[in-house]
């Protein structure tokens, strides 16, 4: 132990900072540091725990993971920065080859932390964890740690993915989220056909997908089939389950995805790709599609609800005749139909 009573302050001496040297001997040991460049293998989960020790409080704490390509992959942002004053451990699949970057922030003045990286060897199965006590804020700056990641092999099911499929095939898609930074905000998961109609939606509120939310729908339409992610709030993480059901054998391929969703993103949608071979098959009946009748014939025009986003709102169905006249309308509540 040593000890010294000094003083410190704008009248002290020149520089008015007073500083003590530590001499640090050589250690061979393994530790975390800002110019560390972690080794970890493609397609293995890469898990980062953070924890707040110390600080102002009343800012927000920001950490995101870079993949190669530089697109947050997954987000934990949190205000007040309090929130981490308990460790909290988020993670995701290494899923390409690269280098790839572990950022932390805070606006706060300064904020120190603890960084716990943690993946586990392909080869050896051991754990492998590496820690670091650092300190970020407007006083320091944000602090970026590097993993240098191997080719995955095989590729993981990950952003921009493309699965292959048939026409006759069903698709289910399940998103459910997870941590997220929310204030009300909202969720847009869709699926849309070659032809660029929106086949099923699900837009509601990011808390009512805690639970997960499916559509089922069939793939009537060869060509590029699109999943569309995107939230209104900062960020938000999901899980992302594709299930394709051959329309002959009943067999099904699955295939699921942990991502985030953010309007800091660039690009903020979230998009996945089902490319649809075959004939066409018996299609619905789309907007700006044609059917043929009879004058005299009685036209019975039923409509039903599904998914919507607002029960207050209103829904309009109308019958224009030929001269552009309203024959028929109904309007009802969004959760009258």
């Amino acid at each position: 132990t040593y000890w010294h009573h000094g003083m410190a302050g704008s009248w002290a001496q020149e520089g008015k900072t007073r500083t003590y040297h530590m001499d640090v001997p050589t250690n061979n040991d393994f530790h975390l540091r800002y110019d560390t460049v972690v080794m970890a293998e493609g397609g293995t989960w890469f898990n980062m725990t953070v924890q707040r020790r110390g600080g102002l409080g009343g800012g927000y704490m920001d950490t995101y993971l870079l993949n190669a390509t530089g697109n947050a992959v997954t987000r934990l942002y949190r205000t007040p920065s309090s929130q981490f004053n308990s460790p909290i451990t988020y993670t995701y699949l290494l899923d390409e080859a690269g280098n790839w970057t572990f950022s932390i922030y805070s606006n706060e003045w300064t904020v120190s932390y603890s960084v716990t990286l943690s993946w586990v060897d392909q080869t050896t199965g051991l754990r492998m964890t590496a820690t670091h006590y650092g300190v970020t804020g407007t006083w320091v700056g944000r602090w970026n740690y590097a993993i240098n990641v191997t080719a995955p092999s095989p590729k993981p099911f990950t952003y921009d993915a493309t699965v292959y499929a048939s026409t006759g095939d069903v698709v289910t898609l399940t998103l459910t989220t997870g941590y997220n930074y929310n204030n009300g905000d909202w969720m847009d998961f869709r699926l849309v056909s070659p032809s660029n109609f929106i086949i099923d939606q699900q837009y509601t509120r990011i808390y009512n997908f805690y639970s997960g939310i499916s559509m089922v729908n069939d793939l009537f339409e060869p060509g590029t089939w699109r999943i569309g992610i995107y939230s209104t709030g900062y960020w938000c993480q999901y899980d992302m389950d594709l299930v394709i059901t051959d329309g002959t054998t009943g067999t099904n391929s699955t295939y699921s995805h942990h991502g985030s969703v953010s309007i800091w993103n660039a690009p903020a949608w979230r998009w996945y790709y089902i490319n649809v071979t075959g004939l066409p098959q018996q299609q619905p009946f789309n907007p700006g599609d044609e059917a043929a009748a009879l004058m005299g014939t009685r036209m019975n025009l039923t409509v039903q609800g599904g998914a919507y986003s607002n029960y207050v709102e209103y829904c309009f169905v109308r019958l224009y005749n030929p001269d552009g006249r309203v024959a028929a309308a109904l309007v009802r509540r969004s959760d009258d139909w």
